[in-house]
């Protein structure tokens, strides 16, 4: 693979295999992503050792943070993605194929790239999703509602209520989506995944 990251690095990292090409502005990141095959998000994840200015003793409960912006711009975009999180942890999309370890991610990805049609599929798929709930439009939707409405909602359903303001049905994390191709139907890779009763 030709593998690059955009972004910082982080303090104290050395970028030894020449991987980095450094922040992108954000009007040359949709330029970049047109050029993306294949997306790849790593999970940002806290420990007991934070301490840059954005630490608190809690944050360590967190544990990781796996639906950053990045996910929500290769949707946008329709690229392909996999995340490396923990195991056990749901992919955030059920069109991004969620893996934990490097040999997983290495086959995950070889699957999609070695195999016009997956990623082709893995493509739609994302797009479908972002269009279904992700747009600006969905979200001033589940603003508006959230005005309007209640403010009792528990935890978890603040933190899922944004997939339900869509033009339909969004798949929760480690549900399979069929995508229609024609008159084929494949289910997108998704690694954590089980199919949906």
């Amino acid at each position: 693979f030709d593998v690059r990251f955009y972004g910082p690095m982080g303090r104290g990292m050395e970028d030894y295999a020449a991987m980095g090409l450094g922040v992108l502005p954000h009007d040359e990141i949709p330029r970049a992503l047109r050029r993306f095959r294949l997306g790849l998000s790593l999970a940002q994840t806290f420990d007991e050792g934070a301490s840059d200015r954005w630490a608190f003793p809690d944050l360590a409960r967190f544990r990781e943070y796996y639906f950053p912006s990045r996910i929500v711009a290769y949707a946008a975009a329709g690229v392909p993605t996999l995340t490396l999180q923990r195991p056990g942890t749901t992919s955030p999309l059920a069109s991004v194929a969620a893996v934990s370890s490097r040999a997983e991610l290495i086959e995950a990805a070889r699957g999609l790239l070695s195999e016009r049609r997956a990623l082709v599929n893995a493509s739609r798929a994302m797009s479908d999703e972002f269009e279904s709930c992700l747009t600006a439009r969905s979200r001033v939707a589940m603003l508006e509602a959230l005005l309007a409405g209640p403010r009792d909602h528990s935890l978890d359903q603040r933190a899922d209520m944004w997939r339900d303001f869509g033009t339909k049905r969004t798949p929760r994390p480690g549900q399979v989506r069929p995508v229609q191709l024609g008159s084929t139907r494949d289910d997108v890779l998704d690694a954590a995944a089980e199919p949906v009763p």
